[in-house]
């Protein structure tokens, strides 16, 4: 058995390190700190790198965990922006992973789009609610919010649809906002990124009731109302006589009798 730096005991390790690395690159900025979070990335493909060499070299070769590391290096160049390496990455990762006995594995890695980053929705309705300790939150009850969406052999979100929220309005637009700034692992098959589409997302919040707007109370309706200074209006004149001769210009007079 190899040791020291080549012992493929180190190889978990380095893996975790490289996750480890990557996950606080995508934590938001230090105002405070003048170096920028972004530096963390090459640390990060640093590990996975070097734990690709020692697996390279192992004998019999661990497909399983060659894979994952293909896998986590595609990943942290879709997030630095560089999807052609990413596309490599995961190709050698859908290669890696060829053997039948590892099929699982490789559609837990690409039958679907995995979300890599994004905006996170509110859990909770007001956001304010968060700041205050439990015992001053008041009623927290459940809500939902449920959004149709597609993405695209590049990783992003395409045609984003809200299907329905209960209740309606209160995290609805921060819900689609957060799936149409999210990046994805795109969907792989024969080893080569395709689009997906109907995928469904439910977002579960917590809300509180007095933050819903009462519905307007409806009134029946009693037609318009005349201004107060309005002069009423004439009666109507009286109804003309069936014999009245003016009643029917069209109709001449009967002769006098006898004429």
């Amino acid at each position: 058995a190899e040791q020291g730096g080549d012992s493929p005991a180190l190889v978990d390790s380095l893996l975790a390190i490289g996750d480890t690395y990557r996950a606080q690159a995508l934590l938001p900025a230090d105002p405070n700190s003048s170096e920028s979070s972004l530096g963390l990335l090459p640390l990060s493909s640093a590990m996975y790198r070097r734990a690709l060499e020692i697996l390279e070299r192992q004998d019999p070769p661990d497909a399983a965990r060659q894979g994952r590391a293909y896998v986590s290096l595609g990943d942290l160049y879709m997030l630095w922006g560089r999807r052609k390496t990413a596309e490599l990455a995961y190709g050698r990762a859908w290669e890696t992973l060829a053997d039948p006995a590892l099929g699982a594995t490789r559609d837990e890695y690409f039958a679907a789009p995995v979300r890599l980053m994004g905006p996170e929705p509110p859990r909770l309705y007001p956001r304010s609610v968060a700041t205050r300790p439990p015992r001053d939150q008041g009623t927290l009850l459940p809500g939902t919010v449920s959004v149709r969406y597609g993405v695209d052999a590049l990783g992003k979100a395409v045609d984003v649809t809200l299907l329905e929220s209960d209740p309606p309005g209160l995290v609805d637009d921060a819900v689609l906002a957060a799936v149409r700034g999210a990046l994805f692992r795109p969907r792989y098959a024969d080893g080569a990124a395709v689009p997906a589409a109907g995928i469904v997302y439910q977002h579960a919040f917590r809300y509180r009731e007095s933050e819903l707007k009462p519905k307007p109370v409806a009134t029946p309706d009693a037609g318009p109302i005349a201004p107060p200074d309005a002069a009423p209006l004439p009666p109507p004149p009286p109804a003309e006589s069936a014999t009245d001769p003016a009643a029917d210009p069209g109709t001449l007079p009967a002769p006098p009798a006898g004429s």
